[in-house]
């Protein structure tokens, strides 16, 4: 590949989105683009120790392939890959997320971490409503190869206000704490 041969390294970890169409895609697009993606990331899987798949929600507009949990651990199996699992990403979309991990289980290499609400996503971990502690009890953390906390820049209480410095590392360093705690 150019672009693995151009950095002259493979990283550890890819992670890849699923493609995802604008309006009702043609009958058959997903059968044969989803054949595409498992041979493009061949290549991949040779050079880097994890290639996986993110979750994604839903856009307005847009056919999203692989949104239930059930979907994506088929896609990877058959494909030999593992899954960027987004916390933030299957609650927009009303999946619940220890269900989400019980079903995914050990293929979860990597985890996109953040905490959601109604009216907020990517909320630091620890202010919003998802039972974190109860997801860490489910999956197999010996599998997880990485976890990035994923934190909107925005106050606790007025999202359309961004943070200063000072309170930006103290939220990160409250985070890190939380996240200590949930390992």
């Amino acid at each position: 590949d150019q672009y693995l041969e151009a950095l002259d390294y493979s990283p550890d970890c890819l992670v890849f989105h699923t493609p995802h169409v604008e309006g009702d895609p043609s009958i058959g697009w997903w059968d044969r683009t989803s054949v595409e993606i498992g041979h493009v990331l061949e290549k991949y899987k040779k050079a880097c120790k994890h290639v996986t798949i993110e979750n994604m929600p839903f856009f307005d507009g847009y056919f999203v392939p692989l949104s239930t949990p059930e979907e994506l651990f088929d896609f990877v199996i058959c494909h030999g890959l593992n899954i960027t699992f987004d916390t933030t990403h299957y609650a927009q979309i009303g999946i619940d997320i220890i269900k989400a991990a019980r079903k995914l289980g050990s293929s979860i290499r990597t985890i996109h971490l953040s905490d959601f609400t109604a009216d907020r996503t990517h909320v630091f971990i620890g202010e919003g409503e998802l039972d974190l502690s109860g997801f860490f009890r489910v999956i197999d953390k010996d599998a997880v190869n990485a976890i990035t906390l994923e934190c909107s820049f925005n106050l606790r209480n007025t999202p359309f206000q961004e943070m200063r410095y000072n309170e930006w590392v103290s939220r990160i360093r409250e985070a890190r704490t939380y996240l200590e705690r949930l390992l």
